[in-house]
């Protein structure tokens, strides 16, 4: 056995689990920290740090209960991710119809 197969298991990862910032996931620190860092922006704190706060228990509870990117499901399906993804330039109509004459 080399040097390289005993390393190779020391950091176990995951096939399906999210990328780590020191001991939480990524999709629930990453937003946490843009707004405090937009607070520091703006002038907001106790206001962004609310939001924060929210937005991380809400992703906690979320990801326990139901499956992964659920809130990015729901943004989507009541159409709050339209001017965001430009999806109608993407995605044609299916409703739509063309007639030649």
């Amino acid at each position: 056995m080399s040097l390289n197969d005993e390393n190779q298991y020391r950091n176990p990862k995951r096939i399906n689990e999210p990328l780590l910032i020191f001991a939480w996931p990524m999709p629930k620190v990453m937003p946490a920290l843009c707004l405090i860092g937009a607070s520091m922006l703006l002038g907001h704190f106790l206001f962004f740090l609310g939001l924060a706060v929210v937005w991380w228990i809400l992703y906690g509870v979320l990801s326990e209960r139901f499956a992964p990117g659920i809130i990015l499901h729901y943004l989507w399906w009541h159409g709050w991710t339209t001017s965001l993804t430009n999806e109608c330039s993407v995605v044609p109509d299916p409703m739509k119809r063309e007639f030649f004459a």
